[in-house]
């Protein structure tokens, strides 16, 4: 009988991709930034590093379908599909780790609002300091 395994579905390229980081690519993460899992699931929003090694670990759990084989292959069908920004891969991010037991549904839910509110304020406030001081036209 097969086991069916807990993972984070989507749609690219038409094809259904399966997301899961499973115990060993948690333990490899956690190597290779020498930081806690957690820790690479919440800077993957901003550090293309540390989300393509996300992206590419989650692709490989054991007993996956998927034919998207590369970390770097699925980003990029990612952006194809609209995916853009922070707060887009920050919440992809915990989605995956949500699925894989990193995190729970109550603390996906809060640190993808912490995420939004964090990137917001940010352009919200580059936005108000291009107010204040305008670049003179040529």
């Amino acid at each position: 009988m097969k086991s069916v395994r807990k993972c984070m579905k989507i749609q690219v390229a038409g094809e259904t991709v399966c997301l899961r980081l499973d115990i060993a690519a948690q333990m490899e993460l956690a190597r290779q930034f020498e930081e806690d899992t957690i820790q690479t699931v919440l800077t993957a929003a901003t550090d293309l590093e540390r989300r393509v090694a996300l992206l590419d670990a989650a692709l490989h759990w054991k007993g996956n379908e998927n034919q998207v084989k590369d970390g770097s292959e699925l980003h990029d069908l990612l952006v194809d599909e609209g995916y853009a920004g922070a707060g887009d891969f920050g919440k992809l991010a915990l989605e995956i780790a949500a699925a894989s037991g990193v995190v729970t549904e109550q603390q996906k839910c809060a640190a993808q609002e912490y995420v939004l509110d964090a990137v917001n304020g940010t352009f919200k406030a580059l936005n108000a300091e291009q107010e204040e001081n305008p670049t003179p036209e040529a």
